[in-house]
């Protein structure tokens, strides 16, 4: 019996070396990389949760912030210009949208009440306006934001990119460079913005492009008769071709006041948001503007919609009749798709 013990005593030192080993490695791995682990040992992660298909957003309309805008609001980086519009309501998106009507410099610009001229160069407080806002993009393919030249232009997507936010497309041209993308799960959006009073060619086969890699595909084209609430012809015209060449959604801004919507092949073409933030203070329909915001998703696009008003060019969100009428310029020719305030349309 004497001769038993060591051996019972070299089996316990054994049994606990061992324990201690495997104690070690397990928690060494676990520390280094938990994807190696077998999945028994793996800690749980809640992020692991499966990815929604679908992105949200916010599309609003023309923005300036030069002249009347930047005399009056710049000197407190605009905040008394949004004192009465819940901003939150829009933030918070996958993609919040809106078209920059001009270039953004790196100095302070001493705006002119007086001054009516259409050559806009808005001060370096502006992206201030733009990060309280906090706007995923701008959009610049329009006929302002070339004002202060290339170099204007170049600085502007400079200070943007500085602050986090997206250029989206360009004054002069139109190509792949221009096209923003957004995706989350298996969806993607495409987002392509077209100054079509500068030059559409080329939209058609960016739009091809973008389809052929099964994207969602929205064109924000540049367009239209100003001050006329509801489209042309011309606009039409391309609205048609956009779709079918691919797009599945067309927003359109320029005219400067709200115009009619329309369904064509099934796809929803608003011909223009109107004014966001502007000093157009000459008509009631130059003060109105509509925001669209909603879900897209595999199978469904839902959109609601909410009209604003500017009050001494300081926008809110648009109560009562004057409300009413927007939303009925709107859905007069939407037919079922529309009820009340929503949209919601299938895609196919």
């Amino acid at each position: 019996m004497k001769k038993a013990k060591p051996i019972l005593i070299m089996a316990a030192v054994a049994a606990l070396l061992s324990a201690a080993v495997y104690f070690f490695v397990f928690n060494l791995l676990a520390l280094a990389d938990q994807s190696k682990l077998p999945q028994s040992f793996r800690v749980k992660n809640t992020a692991d949760a499966k990815v929604k298909n679908e992105l949200s957003f916010s599309f609003a309309g023309d923005v300036m912030l030069g002249r009347n805008v930047g005399h009056y609001f710049q000197k407190n980086n605009f905040k008394d210009l949004f004192a009465n519009f819940d901003a939150g309501a829009f933030q918070g998106k996958d993609i919040f949208w809106f078209n920059l009507e001009g270039p953004i410099s790196n100095l302070e610009i001493k705006q002119n009440p007086k001054d009516k001229s259409l050559v806009f160069n808005f001060s370096r407080q502006a992206i201030e306006a733009l990060k309280y806002l906090k706007i995923t993009t701008a959009g610049l393919a329009n006929n302002h934001t070339a004002n202060q030249g290339a170099a204007g232009l170049e600085k502007t997507k400079n200070i943007l990119k500085q602050a986090g936010i997206d250029a989206n497309g360009d004054p002069n041209k139109i190509d792949g460079s221009g096209v923003t993308h957004y995706s989350q799960g298996d969806l993607v959006v495409s987002l392509i913005a077209v100054n079509a009073l500068y030059d559409a060619k080329g939209a058609e086969q960016i739009i091809k492009q973008e389809k052929s890699q099964h994207n969602f595909v929205i064109v924000l084209p540049h367009w239209g008769n100003e001050y006329q609430t509801t489209h042309s012809a011309g606009q039409e015209k391309l609205a048609r071709s956009w779709i079918g060449a691919g797009a599945d959604l067309i927003i359109g801004g320029h005219p400067h006041v709200v115009q009619d919507a329309q369904v064509i092949n099934g796809k929803l073409v608003f011909y223009s948001l109107g004014n966001f933030i502007f000093d157009q203070m000459f008509s009631a329909e130059t003060q109105q503007g509509l925001i669209l915001s909603g879900i897209i998703s595999a199978g469904k696009l839902k959109i609601t919609l909410t009209p604003i008003i500017s009050k001494n060019m300081k926008p809110e969100i648009m109560r009562g009749a004057d409300r009413l009428k927007i939303i009925d310029r709107i859905c007069g020719s939407l037919g079922d798709y529309c009820i009340d305030d929503k949209i919601e349309i299938s895609l196919k």
